[in-house]
């Protein structure tokens, strides 16, 4: 999270000050009050409440009124942090409605006094600074107001969010409206792509209209969920880029997380022949996976970006994967670091959550169903019963769901695919249900005692281990347990800990031990080892060789 000072510049004041301000001595029991309740709770940083206490601190307000209205800033960014650019004051979702789910006496002001209040102070005038009132939300808002919030028609936005949107808005309209780049025709490497087995396959419709659509323009939205061919659609869409520019043309890959951007390189590498054209190397030759911040030159000491409007990227193309996790502040400064002459491609699946900060602008762009979007539907890589129940889920129709996919069943029999829903309301039946995922084909647990003294020869690796490790890394991908909440008797923590309790070496180990052939997961990026947030690994015990 960015520290108050860094998301709003306007307001610098020292949070030593704001958490404890003078004069006041009251307001740190208010703050120890706010940090007990159910609506903020410890997770909210000292720094937020000091922030938002800075705006009202110093106003010709009662200590009662002041407190009012902390407490509306802080509903404000409570929900804003959920992804919201904008904040409703009353309805579904609103301050309103997260203010009346406080049990009476949690905090000492309902939620009908807090809006109640500053609707009074708002017409009073002495909010003019703080909150400007509009009718309608245009350009020169951003460029005309000072105030740091803006309400309009019962919507409250922070002029920064504002002005990012506003940004970004402005630069799309740039990439829209740039002439078009040609009127490409495909050629047979460009309209097609290649099995595992070597067979050339031709796109389907809406693949080459989205490879065209990219080579045509300078922007592309791409959306389709797993399976419908992406990977193919963004190679042939390098192989156009390649063809107009040549042996000058320069591409990025890039994705929000290092694992996503790994993930489309390796896939974009895997799709390309083993024996390769010089055209084809050249490509694989220049597939680099790029984090968003790294292709930006993010300077983490400095919480700055050193691509810019200033110093832009010079690449031909920039292809973004998983572009529904990019977040409006991270998607308004690529597009403002875009050269003249860059061509940008989002792809992703508007229909998976958005990015943990604020907007969602994937999806927004594919809702606006523009000329520059296309949607790919076909799914070419899973059980068709699979993509029927994702489509049922997608839609919100549980009853076709349940009735025509689901089959509801007393066990599980893992040798088979399907969706069965079976009851796991007691510790017998969860561990019922365990073990008999635990003996199936899909469990690393099958493979344990093989992963004790692997043997690390300095020269060749793991390679006499191959077939193993190759074995347990396609369960690792292929199958897991996924858990709806890491808490819980059916969460991540108790389903893991039940597996950890299981491994034949568990007694006599210390509890937090990791065993041989459990799992572990990469929570930090280390480029020096293309190790990502996200990797899979495996734990072994090593005996070296020399």
């Amino acid at each position: 999270m960015a520290s108050p000072s860094s998301s709003h510049p306007e307001f610098c004041g020292a949070l030593s000050g704001a958490i404890l301000p003078a004069g006041d001595s009251n307001v740190f029991s208010w703050f120890s009050t706010l940090r007990m309740s159910e609506l903020v709770g410890f997770d909210l940083p000292l720094g937020i409440l000091g922030f938002y206490w800075e705006l009202v601190r110093d106003r010709d307000l009662s200590p009662r009124d002041k407190r009012l209205l902390h407490l509306f800033f802080l509903s404000f960014h409570l929900i804003k942090e959920r992804g919201s650019t904008r904040v409703s004051l009353l309805g579904p979702g609103s301050i309103e409605a997260l203010l009346s789910t406080i049990p009476p006496g949690n905090i000492p002001y309902t939620a009908s006094e807090t809006l109640d209040r500053f609707q009074d102070l708002l017409g009073s005038g002495k909010l003019e600074d703080l909150v400007a009132t509009v009718d309608d939300v245009v350009f020169e808002t951003v460029e005309t107001q000072i105030a740091p919030f803006i309400l309009t028609r019962g919507f409250l936005q922070d002029l920064r969010t504002l002005a990012q949107e506003v940004a970004l808005l402005r630069d799309l309209q740039t990439l829209m409206d740039a002439a078009a780049l040609g009127n490409i025709e495909l050629t047979e490497a460009q309209s097609s792509f290649l099995t595992p087995a070597g067979k050339r396959v031709p796109l389907d419709e809406s693949q080459i209209a989205a490879v065209k659509m990219a080579g045509n323009g300078r922007f592309t939205v791409i959306s389709g969920g797993p399976g419908t061919g992406k990977t193919s659609v963004i190679l042939s869409i390098l192989r156009v880029y390649q063809q107009i520019h040549g042996d000058s043309f320069m591409f990025a890959l890039a994705a929000p997380t290092g694992k996503a951007a790994y993930r489309m390189c390796s896939s974009v590498l895997s799709a390309l022949p083993k024996k390769r054209s010089a055209q084809n190397q050249a490509l694989a030759d220049r597939v680099i996976p790029f984090t968003l911040h790294r292709l930006l030159e993010y300077h983490f000491q400095r919480s700055s970006f050193g691509k810019g409007r200033n110093n832009p990227l010079l690449q031909h193309l920039i292809i973004v994967d998983e572009a529904s996790m990019v977040e409006l502040s991270l998607m308004a400064r690529l597009l403002s670091a875009l050269g003249d002459n860059t061509s940008l491609v989002l792809t992703g699946d508007a229909h998976q959550l958005p990015s943990v900060g604020t907007g969602a602008v994937l999806r927004d762009l594919v809702t606006a169903q523009s000329a520059h979007v296309k949607i790919l539907k076909t799914n070419h890589r899973s059980d068709k019963r699979i993509s029927s129940a994702a489509q049922c889920i997608k839609d919100g129709d549980s009853f076709s769901l349940v009735v025509n996919h689901i089959t509801p069943a007393q066990h599980v029999d893992f040798s088979l695919q399907g969706l069965w829903q079976v009851s796991l309301d007691t510790p017998e039946r969860l561990g019922a249900f365990l073990e008999s995922w635990a003996s199936s084909e899909h469990s690393l647990t099958g493979l344990w005692d093989r992963f004790r003294g692997i043997h690390l020869d300095p020269s060749e690796g793991f390679a006499s281990h191959h077939e193993l490790l190759a074995q347990a890394f396609s369960l690792l991908s292929n199958s897991a347990l996924l858990c709806a909440t890491n808490e819980l008797d059916r969460g991540t923590h108790e389903i893991n800990t039940w597996f950890h309790r299981q491994h034949p070496d568990f007694y006599g180990r210390r509890p937090a031990d990791p065993l041989e052939g459990e799992p572990v997961i990469v929570l930090t990026n280390d480029y020096r080892y293309r190790l990502f947030n996200g990797d899979m690994g495996i734990v072994v015990t090593i005996r070296e060789g020399s």
